[in-house]
C-alpha cells in the first residue's frame, strides 16, 4: 500500500484564501478536503484541485464537504459541474460530510440529487 500523498492547490493571489483544497491520495482513491468558503471567487479552486487530478489519472474522487463554511448558488453550480464533469469520464464523485445547510440550499437550488446515493 503506497503511503498519503497531501498536497494543496495554490490560489493565485496576495490575499488570505477563502478556500482551500488540500489533497489526499491513499491507493487508488483521492479525497479532496474543502475548506472555507466555496463561491463565485473561489469555485476556480476547486476546478483546479478536480482537474489536476483526472490530469494523474486519478478518476476515483471523493470531496469531504465538511469543511465548509459557506457555500452559494456559485458553489452549488460548481458541485454540479464537477459532478458533470465525472460523468464524463464515466465516474461519479462521492460527496462526503454535506452539512444539514448545504442539502437545503442545494434542494432550494433543485440540486438535491447531487446528495443522493445511487444503489
Amino acid at each position: 500500500m503506497q503511503p498519503p500523498v497531501v498536497g494543496t492547490v495554490p490560489i493565485p493571489t496576495d490575499e488570505a484564501p477563502v478556500l482551500t483544497c488540500p489533497v489526499e491520495v491513499i491507493g487508488s482513491s483521492t479525497l479532496i478536503h474543502l475548506r472555507g468558503e466555496l463561491d463565485v471567487e473561489s469555485v476556480a479552486v476547486l476546478f483546479s484541485a478536480v482537474e489536476d487530478q483526472l490530469r494523474q489519472g486519478r478518476a476515483d474522487l471523493q470531496l469531504d464537504l465538511g469543511g465548509l463554511t459557506f457555500c452559494d448558488l456559485s458553489g452549488i453550480s460548481a458541485l454540479q459541474l464537477v459532478h458533470q464533469r465525472m460523468q464524463a469520464v464515466g465516474r461519479r464523485p462521492q460527496l462526503l460530510r454535506p452539512s444539514a445547510l448545504l442539502r437545503r440550499v442545494a434542494g432550494v437550488c433543485g440540486a438535491r440529487a447531487l446528495f443522493t446515493e445511487e444503489p
